[in-house]
């Protein structure tokens, strides 16, 4: 697996999970990294980047391994996207007996999730809207968090609404390279390059 000079943040995209005809999951990302200054806490921020009235209402954790004790949702936004306003999510927390949740022709069994609801009457916000992306905080250790993601030990879904009904995506397995993932990449090849070609006219 690719590993930028963060080496503590991995960002993930979303698959359709129920194979309809609109599937907007590139819409949404997932990034999952280690809070600094902590050796036991894990920060999920889902962004929704949908230019239309999508929004995130409701998210889910397959937590098999029980390695997230608790969650709860924080406004801060670690990529500069104002966060949710108007809105907060009510988490369950893994206390309580997991449920059944068909994920198109899968069983997922959900351990915590996140249900967006009002703040107040007058909010406008339905959950995560475009343009804004909202973090989950939890206990857990980052490496075993990130090997359990990669495994499919520990899957996470969410729920998107908008004027055409409701859909379901799945965060990808496989991770999205960041930005300096593929800076660091590029300048490694070019390294290689370089020395091959220094040998090259070496020969000559």
């Amino acid at each position: 697996m690719l590993c930028g000079t963060n080496a503590f943040a991995y960002s993930f995209g979303f698959v359709d999970a129920l194979g309809n005809d609109i599937d907007i999951s590139e819409s949404f990302e997932l990034k999952v990294e280690e809070v600094t200054g902590t050796d036991s806490e894990v920060k999920f921020t889902f962004t929704n980047k949908n230019p239309e009235h999508a929004y995130i209402a409701k998210i889910f954790w397959e937590d098999t391994q029980n390695l997230l004790p608790y969650l709860f949702f924080s406004r801060e936004d670690s990529t500069g996207i104002p966060g949710p306003r108007g809105v907060i999510f009510d988490v369950r927390t893994p206390n309580t007996p997991p449920r059944r949740t068909k994920v198109g022709d899968e069983e997922f069994t959900t351990t915590v999730y996140a249900t967006a609801r009002y703040v107040n009457r007058g909010a406008t916000r339905k959950g995560i809207d475009p343009g804004e992306s909202g973090a989950f905080i939890s206990g857990g250790n980052f490496e075993e968090v990130k090997e359990a993601l990669d495994s499919g030990d520990l899957r996470i879904v969410i729920v998107v609404r908008s004027e055409d009904g409701r859909d379901v995506y799945k965060a990808d397995s496989t991770p999205v390279p960041e930005p300096a993932t593929m800076l660091l990449l590029g300048a490694g090849l070019i390294g290689i390059a370089g020395l091959g070609r220094k040998k090259l006219f070496r020969k000559k």
